[in-house]
Parts: structure tokens; sequence; C-alpha cells
């Protein structure tokens, strides 16, 4: 009888959310935590996730706590940051509507700053787009998508993260079927096409205002940027810049380095995966002549008290441009999945 009321019970993913916020034994993360005497340093404790939620009223405590979240390290590098990311999710149907403005305007503020490379795994995601969830989930809690956008506009406008900016516009924009996005239902839409071209507008005049401070530079995700920057505005007003900045021995470095990308290959004989680097020259021809930026590279190499001040991503990024230039002026294609060569590999 007692298996005719208890038997056959099965619980779906969804259900972890509701047992991870209530500190239930039966969540995976949880569990562990029930034999402990104490929770691990680098982890994060209920009270500090109390503590952090009642901060959402007031911007100036949140943006500090979420700094001093950045601060606090794993054993693996990542930081606390990214677990509180994750678990606000279990938070965003249940915060108050008038904390929603709060919340995405700060990560449209300094949300550039919470993206560690450090928080970014093979087997997750960033905070990026950890953040995006979490501004799409909040924005949901409105059915009027004016007053959507009139939070969005306003988070906008007064900001400075530039590149989420323009990965939450590219998202909205692929609801509509743009950008290699399909086409969703009218009711699913979060904003209206007016809506997007006017925040098109604000993140245009945002690059703009970065170029003139001298932030640009330091944007996460910059080929994206740049990217959507010569086809919302002005390709001329692109290129000016990136030569202004390929043109400096000090700069040259640092923007290589934000097209260096990692890659990982594993064959049957590999007991982990391989990692690689790449940063093929022809992701940037579109932006400057590939010939003139590589005699930039030599030139900044044979400076000893420039090559002394780069740190060892920006040195890996102008040897690995180099030895990619050196095999595409060979006819080779370091893009092909049969082949790949890595700095120092032959």
């Amino acid at each position: 009888k007692l298996e005719g009321v208890f038997g056959n019970t099965h619980y779906g993913p969804d259900w972890e959310q509701e047992w991870r916020k209530k500190c239930r034994i039966c969540s995976k993360v949880i569990f562990p935590r029930f034999f402990s005497f104490s929770v691990p340093s680098d982890d994060l404790s209920r009270a500090e996730m109390e503590t952090i939620l009642n901060s959402l009223p007031d911007k100036e405590r949140f943006c500090k706590c979420l700094k001093y979240l950045i601060k606090q390290k794993h054993s693996d590098g990542s930081t606390k940051l990214s677990v509180f990311l994750e678990r606000m999710e279990d938070y965003t149907s249940k915060i108050p509507q008038d904390h929603i403005p709060i919340i995405i305007e700060t990560f449209f503020d300094m949300g550039d700053e919470l993206i560690i490379p450090e928080d970014d795994f093979f087997i997750s995601w960033g905070n990026d787009i950890r953040m995006g969830r979490m501004i799409w989930q909040l924005l949901r809690r409105y059915n009027d998508k004016n007053k959507r956008f009139e939070i969005l506009k306003n988070a906008f406008e007064k900001g400075q993260a530039i590149s989420m900016m323009v990965n939450e516009l590219i998202s909205f924009w692929k609801q509509r079927g743009k950008y290699g996005g399909t086409k969703e239902s009218d009711e699913d839409i979060l904003l209206d096409e007016d809506h997007l071209e006017t925040l098109q507008g604000i993140v245009l005049d945002k690059i703009k205002e970065a170029v003139k401070e001298g932030r640009l530079l330091n944007a996460p995700f910059l080929p994206s940027v740049l990217h959507y920057w010569e086809e919302w505005g002005n390709k001329g007003e692109v290129r000016d810049w990136i030569n202004r900045v390929v043109s400096s021995d000090e700069k040259l470095p640092i923007f290589l380095s934000k097209f260096l990308q990692k890659t990982s290959s594993e064959t049957i004989t590999d007991r982990v995966a391989q990692i690689h680097w790449r940063l093929n020259p022809n992701w940037l021809k579109d932006f400057i002549d590939v010939d003139i930026l590589e005699k930039r590279c030599n030139e900044v190499l044979s400076n000893d008290s420039i090559v002394a001040t780069l740190n060892d991503k920006q040195k890996l990024a102008i040897a690995q441009f180099l030895e990619e230039k050196h095999l595409l002026d060979k006819g080779k294609n370091p893009d092909d999945p049969f082949f790949y060569i890595g700095v120092g590999e032959r």
C-alpha cells in the first residue's frame, strides 16, 4: 500500500533551483555540505547570499558586494562571483519588481568589469552569459514591452559596460530573426523593433564616448564590439581608431591579445583535451592591412624596453599572429581541422 502512495516518484531538473535555494539535502550542491562542519571558504554561504540580496535596494552597496566577490578566488582560479550569478537565477522570480531596474542598471554599468576570464569554463558559460540570463528573466517579469524598454533605455544611458550592451542588443535582435537568429513569436519577443533601433543608437554613442575617454581598448570581446561599431556606424571611424592603436608600441600588444582565442582538440590517444591558442590574421583583415600589422609586430619585438613590459598573453598574441601569418604566406590554411600549428609546434 505504501508503495502505491510513495512509489514511482520522479523529479525533473527544474526542482534543483528550489532545493538549492532552500538548502535541501536533495540538492546536488547542498548534499556534500551536510557532511561538513562548515561551509568551505571558497564557497558561497547562504548568509552571504542573503547579505547580497539585502543590498539590492542600494546600487552602490550592491556594486561593492559584486566587487568583493571578484576578489574571492576558488582553488581553480575562478571567483565567487560566478557562483553568485548562477545562484541568483534561483531568486529572479521572487525579487521585488522595484529592485529589478537596479540590478539591470548595475549590470550595464559595471558588467564589463564582471566578465572574468577565469570564470569562463569549457563545460559552462562565462559571467556575461550568466548576467544576460538574469536580465532576460527579470525583464520577463514585466508584461509591457514599453516598460522593459524604459528600464533598458535608462540603464544603457547611465551605463558604461559597452560589451554587455552590444551582446544583449544582438540577443534582442536575434529574437526578430537578425544576426542568424530565428524569429520568435510576438508574445516571446521582449522589445519592439523601434525600441531596438533606439538602444542601438545609444550603444553607438557609448562606443564613441569610450573612444574619446580612452576606454574602448579595455572592453571585453573587443572584436565583436568593433564589428558592430563598423556595421552600425562609420567604417572609416573604426579603421582610424584601429590605426591609431596599432601605431602605439604600448597599445598594439593589448589590441592583438583581444583577438587571441583558446581552442581544444582531442584524439583517441589523448587522455585529456589539448589546449591550443589561435590568432588567424584573417580575423583582422577587415579592420587593418595585416602586412602592416606584421611589420608593426616585428618593430615592437625589436624594442626591448617594450617587450619587458608585456605580459604572457600579449607575448603569445604577437607570436601566434606572426606564426599564422607566416603559414598563410606559404599558402597554408591554419583553420584546416586536420592541420594545426601553434607557437613552437612544427
